[in-house]
C-alpha cells in the first residue's frame, strides 16, 4: 500500500466532519415503463416562444452544437463516433444526444451491431442557423464560438479544395476578399445584401432538392458537394488593414 494512502483517508475523514464533503444523492430511481418528464422550457420562458426557448437552451451547450455541426457535415454519426472525432468521452456525447433527440433536433435512424454491442446511428434534423431575435439572445461567449466554428469550417472547406486543385477543374467557382472603407450607411446596405445573398443562394437550394424529389433520386456521385460562404465584418477601430482593391477568381 503506497504509503500517503492513509493520509488520505485521515484527510477525507476530517473535511466530512468540517461539512467540507458531502456525499452524493443517489439518482431517483425511475420506475420502468415510465418516460423521465419533458425538459422543455414553459412557453414564454424568454419571452421569443416555445420553439426559439427551446433553441436557445438546446445550443447554450458547446458541445450539442459541435455534435450537430459534425452530423451535418457527415450525414449520421453514433455517439461514438462522435465522441472520437470530437475528442470527448462517450458518456458525454451520449447524454447530449439525448437532449438533441427530445428537442427535436436529431434523430435515430437506424441501429448498427458492431461486434457483440450495438450502436444507434443519428442525423440532424436542427439546422444551425438562427433568426436574428434569437442569435442576439445567445450568451456573447456561445456567439463567439458559433462564428469560430464558421471560421474554422470554412477555411477547412477551402484548404481541401486548394489541395485537390478544384480551382483549376472548375474555373466558374468563385472567390474574392476586399478590404473597403465604409460609413455606417454603407455597412448597413452590405449587411442588407449579404443577407439577401444568402437568402437566394438557399432558394437555389432548395430548388434542387425539390428537382431531387421530383426526380424520386436522393444526391448522389453526379452531384457537386459545393461548400459557399458569405463573410463580411468590421476591423477593430485600432487596427489599420490595407486597403485592397477587390481580388476574385472566377468569371467577371
Amino acid at each position: 500500500m503506497p504509503p500517503n494512502k492513509p493520509a488520505r483517508r485521515a484527510g477525507a475523514a476530517e473535511a466530512r466532519r468540517r461539512g467540507m464533503s458531502k456525499k452524493p444523492a443517489a439518482p431517483a430511481k425511475r420506475s420502468k415503463g415510465k418516460k423521465p418528464p419533458s425538459r422543455r422550457r414553459a412557453d414564454g420562458a424568454s419571452g421569443l416562444g416555445p420553439f426559439d426557448d427551446d433553441l436557445l437552451f438546446v445550443f447554450s451547450h458547446p458541445l450539442r452544437i459541435r455534435m450537430l455541426a459534425f452530423m451535418h457535415d457527415a450525414g449520421e454519426a453514433s455517439p461514438s463516433d462522435l465522441a472520437r472525432a470530437l475528442g470527448v468521452g462517450t458518456y458525454h456525447t451520449s447524454y447530449h444526444m439525448r437532449v438533441l433527440v427530445e428537442y427535436g433536433c436529431a434523430e435515430p435512424i437506424r441501429t448498427e451491431q458492431v461486434g457483440s454491442l450495438n450502436k444507434t446511428i443519428y442525423r440532424p434534423i436542427q439546422k444551425l442557423e438562427f433568426p436574428k431575435e434569437v442569435w442576439e439572445q445567445l450568451p456573447p461567449a456561445l456567439q463567439h464560438q458559433m462564428i469560430t466554428y464558421l471560421f474554422q469550417a470554412s477555411f477547412a472547406d477551402a484548404e481541401v479544395a486548394l489541395q485537390d486543385r478544384v480551382y483549376e477543374q472548375f474555373p466558374e467557382s468563385h472567390a474574392s476578399w476586399a478590404n473597403k472603407n465604409l460609413d455606417e450607411q454603407g455597412w448597413e446596405e452590405l449587411v442588407e445584401l449579404f443577407d439577401a445573398t444568402l437568402e437566394s443562394a438557399m432558394a437555389i437550394v432548395g430548388n434542387s432538392e425539390g428537382r431531387h424529389k421530383e426526380d424520386g433520386r436522393q444526391a448522389d456521385a453526379s452531384d457537386l458537394r459545393v461548400s459557399f460562404c458569405l463573410v463580411a465584418f468590421p476591423f477593430p477601430r485600432d487596427q489599420e488593414p490595407p486597403e485592397t482593391d477587390f481580388l476574385r477568381h472566377g468569371p467577371s
